[in-house]
């Protein structure tokens, strides 16, 4: 019997300087959800907001992966008790090239990638908790 707790939700953060980029998957599904928020305390309330929403106030049921380990978002993150899981930027570069069609980083299709990933490969990294 497995013991470990599935994720109902996947979200992928493209963070930048101004705003970032938030798509949720389902397991088993396409994108369900994207949006941009503020890159301000704002914008960091109106994630954590938006999830427990999502999740029925149960962030234990949301994945987030983010390229990223330090970060307000992921402060923000895991102060409210959402799993974060820092992708390391050198595999991003990777997955990027496998599941792009080329060119240079898109910010709409960032997210996306960062959720299918974590949906992916969750059971094999180390979440990131408060």
């Amino acid at each position: 019997m497995d013991s470990v707790h599935s994720p109902r939700f996947f979200v992928g953060l493209d963070w930048a300087r101004k705003k970032h980029q938030v798509c949720i998957v389902r397991p088993g599904s396409k994108v369900r959800i994207r949006f941009e928020i503020a890159h301000s305390v704002e914008g960091y309330l109106e994630l954590v907001s938006r999830l427990r929403a999502i999740s029925g106030d149960k962030l234990e049921d949301v994945a987030v992966a983010i390229e990223t380990p330090q970060h307000p978002a992921v402060d923000a993150l895991l102060e409210a008790g959402a799993p974060v899981y820092a992708i390391n930027p050198r595999q991003a570069e990777r997955f990027r090239d496998r599941h792009s069609l080329g060119g240079p980083k898109t910010t709409r299709g960032m997210p996306s990638c960062w959720a299918i990933r974590c949906r992916r490969t969750w059971r094999c990294s180390a979440a990131s908790r408060r």
